[in-house]
């Protein structure tokens, strides 16, 4: 192809370009050196690269030659470039070795240390924060609980005041935060009833003779709770600043196996409906 040798270019791109500009080189010539056009029309050798999945850093170096051919760049401007990505990669992997270094010295530090919490009972230390069980009707009995540190460190972290208030005061209000999360489930559930009914029918037009039972419609708040498996993971947030310690209940939920369904309360108040 003539618009190829001319340019230098792979000959694919260029059909690609004089297709676009019909058949107008002036107007291929200019599609060329678009950034745009480049980056999507530049063509990858998906096999090649399959075989490379092991090693990164060499599915980069391909890639960053493929887009600069595709460019027009010399083969000079292409090593180079190719010399600072690997230079580049070199250091990142030394930051990121030394960092899990760090880490594993950090969690050493403090896993599985124990505190007897006056408010939350006896806490664990997982290497990220505290967790223990707590009795909390009528959420559950023996509910898992987590009560998360303003950020990983070295030291340990135990629990704030503020985290105390804010959990106590939740307890004492358990009656009615378990009401606001039973009705933020159900209004969740309503909200997405519509597209569960959608795909569903949907699924049972693509099967013949595939009967599945229909979608649950709950008509009041109590009713949600059959579509809930479990009792809920209870998150005391990090106490940071000025900032309200959020109470999180994370559910297993029938409507949404793969991300569960997490409400946020703060300040006695559903702030957050939805996932983690």
């Amino acid at each position: 192809m003539a618009f190829a040798e001319a340019t230098g270019r792979p000959a694919k791109f260029c059909r690609a370009a004089i297709l676009e500009a019909k058949g107008d080189e002036t107007e291929a010539m200019r599609l060329i050196q678009d950034e745009a056009f480049v980056r999507l029309h530049t063509d990858f050798d998906f096999d090649a690269m399959f075989k490379l999945a092991a090693n990164p850093a060499a599915i980069m170096e391909y890639t960053t030659r493929q887009e600069m051919t595709h460019a027009g760049k010399s083969e000079a401007e292409i090593a180079q470039a190719t010399a600072e990505l690997k230079q580049e990669l070199a250091e990142c992997t030394e930051r990121e070795a030394a960092f899990k270094k760090r880490e594993r010295q950090r969690v050493k530090k403090v896993l599985g240390k124990i505190v007897d919490d006056p408010v939350f009972g006896r806490l664990a230390h997982d290497g990220y924060s505290w967790s223990g069980t707590i009795n909390l009707p009528p959420f559950g009995e023996g509910i898992e609980l987590i009560v998360e540190p303003p950020e990983p460190t070295e030291e340990l972290v135990y629990p704030t005041r503020r985290q105390r208030e804010v959990f106590a005061r939740f307890r004492a209000q358990a009656e009615t935060r378990y009401r606001q999360a039973e009705r933020a489930h159900f209004e969740s559930f309503r909200e997405v009833r519509p597209q569960l009914v959608n795909e569903q029918e949907h699924m049972v037009s693509l099967v013949s003779n595939w009967t599945v039972d229909p979608v649950p419609d709950p008509q009041e708040p109590a009713d949600i709770w059959a579509q809930i498996e479990g009792e809920p993971t209870l998150i005391v947030g990090p106490d940071i600043g000025g900032n309200p310690v959020a109470i999180t209940l994370a559910y297993e939920v029938a409507w949404d196996p793969e991300h569960g369904n997490y409400l946020r309360f703060e300040s006695g108040c559903v702030v957050q409906i939805g996932g983690p």
